[in-house]
């Protein structure tokens, strides 16, 4: 990984650690504190969106405070792909089974969030959705002739 990599990774690592040990003060520091900032989540049930950072820290203010959380506390990360330019990010990753999301921005020559987007596949799995596997759809499409192989 380059250094970019690992300080994107880390930011996002510690925005969930912050976010588990229910800790707003730290966890509010990890993000862009704008209007246009936002959360994005799709589940089977619903969707939601929060726009703007006063929506934002509201809702996670009160979500942190009655001290529940909807994620399991052993949250784990995995097959990270990173888009870096010098000031954003774009990541994507798979958590818990989920697929997530983050963009990123530089301020102060610091990473932070300014959009985290999830789609809670492994419940959509559970509902009997069917689901693509993003690791091998690629190799899948290659097998049909309609992806070239790289």
């Amino acid at each position: 990984m380059t250094t970019e990599q690992q300080k994107v990774q880390a930011l996002i690592e510690h925005e969930t650690q912050c976010f588990m040990a229910r800790d707003f003060a730290k966890w509010s520091n990890c993000w862009v504190q704008k209007d246009y900032v936002s959360i994005l989540e799709c589940r089977p049930a619903f969707a939601e969106e929060i726009k703007g950072w006063q929506t934002i820290s509201t809702y996670m203010k009160g979500l942190l405070g009655t001290g529940t959380t909807e994620l399991d506390d052993s949250v784990k990360k995995s097959h990270y792909v990173f888009q870096i330019g010098q000031d954003m990010a774009f990541v994507r990753f798979e958590e818990n089974g989920n697929a997530s999301t983050r963009v990123l921005e530089k301020e102060d020559g610091q990473w932070k969030i300014s959009h985290v987007g999830v789609v809670y596949t492994s419940q959509y799995k559970a509902a009997g959705a069917y689901i693509h596997d993003w690791e091998t759809r690629n190799e899948k499409l290659e097998k049909t002739g309609l992806l070239e192989k790289h």
